[in-house]
């Protein structure tokens, strides 16, 4: 799902504070945060899988074992992923992409010790298919092999989903949503109830190339890939400047509601390199 080279380049992003969402919470000046805000406990003995990060290899050169020092948690800093897997999810490869940029940021949680849980929705949450939250850099291959597995379903009810993950026995964290987000039913209740149930919320908002800029050079039907048998005429170049002044009218809506609730939003084309996404679009919104 992603090669060692990109994670490598991503091992040493982190989440900021919760209060820092895509930039949209708070507003003031943030210091680099690394991983958990954790106290020093005590040292063991060095267990087979524990993460070296945490040998005292000063302890080590004085007494010649391998000692692990172990921490507290000042902070529980779940983060929770929220992949829309609806009909419209399959034009220009927006799942895939969504499900791989799910894999590396779920990744940077799991290595520090966040504890992460994966909810694919679509016309509702689909409780029994979620990777439930645990913690631990070795559930990496786990949470790859789960992504890979999701494949489009049905279409979208965004309010009803969001609503019954809001209501879900969770400890209040992060919540990333990775959707192109068109729902006949619209979005609003959905982000308010999470809002209205204390999680920090960030909307990763995923458009294919056709989304943004459909190449029509005849008349054309368009069926709803959400709808199904409907359909509509498209012609010509005015009929395009239409659809993309419409589309463009729909995202500064978004953007705006989002704003009004303390949501972060960022708009991120299925084309980008994930590499991009991580280290320049989302590093000092969602990662440092």
């Amino acid at each position: 799902m992603l090669d060692e080279r990109l994670l490598k380049q991503i091992s040493s992003l982190h989440y900021l504070p919760r209060h820092a969402v895509l930039g949209q919470v708070g507003g003031k000046q943030l210091s680099k945060r690394k991983g958990l805000s954790l106290d020093f406990a005590e040292h063991r003995n060095y267990l087979a899988g524990d993460d070296y990060r945490y040998i005292d290899w000063n302890l080590y050169g004085r007494l010649d074992r391998l000692f692990v020092k172990v921490f507290v948690r000042e902070e529980d800093y779940p983060v929770y992923l929220l992949v829309d897997l609806s009909q419209s999810m399959r034009v220009g490869n927006k799942l895939p992409y969504a499900c791989r940029l799910a894999g590396a940021l779920g990744y940077i949680a799991l290595k520090d010790q966040n504890r992460l849980g994966v909810y694919p929705f679509s016309s509702k949450l689909n409780v029994e298919r979620a990777w439930y939250p645990r913690a631990g850099w070795q559930q990496t291959l786990a949470l790859f092999e789960f992504l890979q597995a999701l494949a489009v379903t049905e279409t979208t009810d965004f309010n009803h989903a969001l609503s019954q993950f809001a209501s879900l026995n969770l400890n209040r964290g992060l919540v990333l949503i990775f959707s192109d987000m068109f729902s006949e039913q619209g979005y609003q209740e959905g982000l308010i109830a999470l809002r209205s149930a204390r999680f920090s919320v960030g909307v990763l908002h995923l458009l294919a190339e056709s989304d943004l800029d459909p190449q029509l050079p005849h008349e054309v039907w368009l069926t709803s890939a959400e709808r199904g048998p409907s359909r509509r005429r498209l012609s010509g170049p005015e009929s395009v400047r239409a659809y993309v002044r419409a589309l463009q009218q729909y995202i500064a809506q978004l953007q705006a509601f989002c704003h009004h609730y303390e949501i972060g939003y960022l708009q991120l084309p299925a084309t980008l390199s994930l590499e991009r996404a991580l280290l320049e679009r989302l590093r000092g919104r969602v990662l440092a």
